[in-house]
């Protein structure tokens, strides 16, 4: 996080002023897209029998496992009752984070860039921040 963020994070109170000192001493800890795609391909399994297509369909079913646990979790908050155990959606999320970084690896494509251009489309799809109604005519027109 950059002195800037951190600055406007002080700015408009949005975390309390002691988690701030806390955020501006682990700024140069915190990890960016590129180094934890480096170390997520640490942990992947590298069986010499490996093919790209043995990668894709292991970390893709591997994904679609993890969401499926997020969502059973999410699910037993919204309609179950339960209180949301942020701890345990964080561990979840982050299985989600290293397949998809697993995926992105072995296609040669780097987090980085998928986030930047994820977000150049978002911006040209909602230029002024999510509209219902741009929503609603984006589907109108098959987008």
């Amino acid at each position: 996080m950059t002195r800037a963020q951190l600055k406007e994070l002080r700015r408009a109170k949005i975390i309390h002023l002691s988690q701030l000192s806390a955020l501006e001493n682990r700024r140069d800890e915190v990890m960016d897209f590129n180094k934890y795609q480096e170390l997520a391909e640490r942990t992947a399994n590298k069986s010499e029998k490996d093919s790209d297509n043995f990668r894709f369909a292991n970390f893709g079913m591997g994904i679609s496992g993890e969401a499926g646990e997020v969502t059973d979790l999410l699910k037993k908050v919204v309609f179950h009752g339960h209180n949301l155990d942020r701890e345990k959606l964080a561990k979840e999320l982050g299985d989600v984070l290293w397949y998809l970084a697993t995926i992105a690896t072995t296609a040669n494509l780097s987090l980085e860039m998928i986030a930047e251009k994820n977000i150049e489309k978002l911006k040209q799809r909602y230029p002024e921040g999510f509209s219902e109604t741009r929503s609603i005519n984006r589907q109108a027109e098959g987008n």
